[in-house]
């Protein structure tokens, strides 16, 4: 496990420097540190989980862990016409996990492409696999999702407001799924983020809420079905070279672009 993370974390880091220096977004580049607690009400379980995120308008990569567990992710958006019109977007990700009596592993990958219809309007579809393993046999699957959303920007003289609804078709073994989602992202100044999320199949219904302030990066989930609720606190930094900490601060403007 060790050698894994610090293969990832190689990567991580290579891959960051290389991005960085084409990546000419209005907004701050972040990298950030975080801690997340998820506990489960039904079963009285919880646990801890610790990550690093790099996170630009380009190119976003995570990595995170705990004992028995390991999950990395990376996406990369680019402009095949650069007109900042037509935004392709591809990812994989892979999550390996220990448990007393089994081991998980989930390999996934992603593809879309979105087109900014005006300026404050922006349409995406696109679609994601994800091969699920593990040890005994039971759970082996590949999951498909068909995903499309819409988000409309509002710029008003109390700040900007996003709001956005989405629209997956989940493929599974046992059946098939609908899943619809919604969220508000309300920026009163640039470097502030207030934001709500709501996402309801017929099998799960769950909330989310964001508030980042500055240094600040705050993230809470709870599925209202499964009485699990997941806690993420972490700080953001703002920098222009990743490798010179000396250009780290406070961000100042963390509002992302409307195709993020």
């Amino acid at each position: 496990m060790k050698s894994k993370f610090s293969l990832f974390t190689s990567i991580f880091l290579i891959s960051a420097y290389t991005a960085q220096a084409s990546d000419q977004s209005t907004r701050d580049d972040l990298i950030s540190v975080y801690g997340t607690h998820s506990s489960y009400d039904i079963s009285n379980n919880s646990s801890n989980s610790y990550g690093l995120a790099y996170d630009t308008e380009k190119l976003k990569l995570s990595i995170a862990g705990a004992s028995g567990l390991f999950a990395t992710s990376a996406l990369y958006k680019f402009d095949p016409m650069r007109d900042r019109q037509w935004f392709v977007k591809v990812g994989g990700n892979y999550t390996h996990q220990d448990f007393s009596t089994v081991k998980l592993t989930a390999l996934g990958a992603t593809l879309a492409t979105g087109y900014m219809v005006q300026d404050d309007i922006y349409v995406e579809a696109g679609g994601s696999i994800t091969k699920h393993d593990d040890t005994t046999n039971l759970a082996n699957e590949r999951i498909k999702i068909a995903s499309t959303h819409a988000v409309k920007r509002f710029e008003t003289s109390m700040g900007t407001v996003d709001t956005a609804i989405g629209f997956n078709r989940i493929y599974r073994n046992i059946s098939d799924e609908n899943f619809y989602i919604g969220t508000l992202n309300y920026y009163p100044v640039d470097n502030a983020r207030l934001g709500f999320g709501y996402a309801y199949s017929n099998n799960s219904i769950s909330n989310n809420f964001t508030v980042d302030y500055g240094y600040l990066h705050t993230n809470h989930t709870r599925n209202l079905t499964t009485d699990m609720t997941t806690t993420t606190i972490g700080v953001q930094f703002a920098f222009s070279d990743i490798t010179d900490f000396a250009s780290y601060k406070m961000p100042t403007n963390i509002k992302r672009h409307i195709s993020e």
